[in-house]
Parts: C-alpha cells; sequence; structure tokens
C-alpha cells in the first residue's frame, strides 16, 4: 500500500518535472544517523540501484544493484544528460523533501554507514 501511494505520487512528481522515464520506486528506508539520509531504490528496464542521499548536502550516490554495487552516473543508469541528470537530483531532493518523514523502514547505522549500505545490499539482492 505504501510504496502503491508513495510511486503514484513519484511519478506525477517526475511527469511534473518533465521526465517521462518510467522509473520506479521499489523500497525506500532512513538509515539511522545524526543527517537526514536516506535511501531509494529505484527500478528502471527491470535494473534496480540504490540512490542514497542527505536532504541536509547536496551529496548524491547512485549504486546499481548488483554483486559488485557499482557506483553508477545517473546519465548512465537512467540515459539522461549531464543537465538532466542535474535535474533529476533536484527532483529528488524536492519530492523526499515532502516525503521523507513518511519513511516506515530505517536502517542501523551503529557499524558505520558503509556496513549498513552493504548490509541494505545483501538483503535487498
Amino acid at each position: 500500500m505504501y510504496l502503491d501511494k508513495i510511486n503514484h505520487q513519484w511519478l506525477t512528481h517526475l511527469k511534473t518535472n518533465g521526465f517521462q522515464e518510467l522509473i520506479t520506486i521499489t523500497n525506500t528506508t532512513k538509515l539511522n544517523v545524526n543527517a537526514r539520509l536516506f535511501m531509494l531504490e529505484l527500478k528502471l528496464n527491470a535494473k534496480r540501484y540504490h540512490l542514497y542521499h542527505c536532504l541536509d548536502k547536496d551529496i548524491y550516490e547512485l549504486r546499481q544493484l548488483d554483486e559488485a554495487y557499482t557506483l553508477i552516473s545517473a546519465e548512465e543508469a537512467f540515459g539522461l544528460s549531464l543537465e538532466r541528470s542535474k535535474d533529476f537530483w533536484d527532483t529528488v531532493h524536492s519530492f523526499m523533501l515532502q516525503h521523507y518523514d513518511g519513511i516506515q523502514t530505517s536502517v542501523d547505522c551503529r557499524q558505520g554507514l558503509e556496513q549498513a549500505k552493504l548490509a541494505i545490499q545483501k538483503v535487498r539482492l
């Protein structure tokens, strides 16, 4: 139910911001640290990606959900130009400013952020 609702709002937000790509959200989680940090699992054409972003910083990390957990650019993952990838990050940011508090799951980061990311990768593969 939660994913259906957030995806409907997400796809509307994407279209409002000029994106026609059908990039869906398949998972969300807060990363339990001192910042408003989250992971969005995004899916496009049967490939899944984990987007890590802190709402308080202009830092985005995108990883392809595979055994290597490869760092990947939005240009490569979603077929966007460099300029459109910046617009995409802005779109993600503005959407999550509205929806961050609604994320229902969180991951404990007491063992460090990198350990938390590896745990997420393992569970979601």
